[in-house]
């Protein structure tokens, strides 16, 4: 099935009918005009892919022997490749699901993407599969001061987010107990403690995967010695060599989570890296900008090879 040639129209049709066959789409809540969208657009229309950018909300959901999709009302079909940049709220993952039941070759598959939010999972994976991950304690009674081991200051995530939300720096005993108190006292909740990994404080690397390769690193650093290093709390890139142990340790992660396009994230320890967390719908804004990387001509790439690959168009 090879794909379409016409070209691409710009996002400001989202209100149009859509009734969709063989080309790219892209499923997102963000601002049509953001970055990524723009960027994405931009490239794939270099390559004559014809593409829609649509929004989930706006997605009716047919269930039953006929299950059928419609976009604003309008009957949706795709037998190309759907690129999604969402997974949250209540609708997408239900409007993702349904896509990959009635077979859409969707891009991440959502169980991908799942997998990549929830924190523990991603902790489990890379624990059994070698990768190094910082000490961690899955905990949620009050009694887990007596239990963590790792000393202090340490750092308390909620077991799903990104970019950062959701993390806090504990600095000792008494805050670690407050803390559990005060969440268990709103509601009984699982949280990760990790120890903090102060090698380079307010500073990660991201290393962005596409299609299994790793294609570049990306030195992050916080501009307040705030422990994030996140682009999008303000975190300042540059570039940094991938080598060869920085591209087998994030593409091993990638392939765990069965993610096609990831965002890992590896902190500095010692004369090594160990994994933070993984984003299965990563932002590449400062990574394009620091680092001369055309991330989005990979993407687009890759989505035109396997609209033109009928072995592989359904293959996950």
């Amino acid at each position: 099935m090879p794909y379409s040639k016409t070209n691409s129209r710009e996002p400001d049709h989202l209100g149009s009918p859509v009734c969709i066959a063989d080309h790219f789409v892209m499923v997102t809540r963000s601002d049509p005009h953001a970055y990524a969208i723009r960027r994405l657009l931009k490239e794939t229309t270099k390559l004559g892919l014809r593409v829609e950018v649509c929004r989930p909300d706006r997605f009716g959901i047919l269930m039953g022997k006929t299950p059928a999709l419609t976009y604003n009302g309008n009957p949706f079909v795709c037998s190309g490749v759907i690129l999604t940049r969402t997974c949250s709220g209540t609708h997408a993952p239900i409007l993702l699901r349904q896509m990959e039941i009635m077979g859409m070759r969707v891009i991440n598959r959502l169980g991908a993407i799942l997998s990549a939010i929830d924190k523990p999972h991603t902790m489990q994976l890379a624990a059994t599969a070698g990768i190094p991950i910082p000490g961690t304690l899955i905990h949620s009674a009050n009694n887990v001061v007596g239990e963590w081991t790792l000393g202090y200051p340490c750092i308390v995530k909620i077991p799903s987010g990104s970019c950062g939300r959701g993390v806090i720096l504990i600095n000792d005993a008494n805050q670690l107990k407050a803390f559990f108190e005060f969440v268990n006292s709103i509601a009984p909740c699982t949280l990760l403690v990790q120890e903090y990994v102060a090698d380079q404080i307010g500073a990660d690397l991201r290393v962005l995967v596409v299609n299994g390769k790793a294609i570049g690193a990306m030195l992050r650093r916080s501009k307040n010695g705030d422990p994030r290093a996140n682009a999008s709390l303000g975190g300042v890139g540059e570039p940094y060599p991938l080598t060869p142990l920085i591209a087998e340790t994030a593409e091993k992660m990638a392939q765990l989570l069965d993610l096609e396009i990831a965002g890992v994230d590896l902190l500095f320890k010692g004369d090594k890296f160990v994994l933070v967390e993984v984003n299965g719908s990563p932002g590449f804004k400062e990574f394009e900008s620091s680092c001369n990387v055309n991330v989005a001509g990979a993407i687009a790439r890759y989505i035109a090879a396997q609209l033109s690959s009928p072995a592989t168009l359904y293959s996950r």
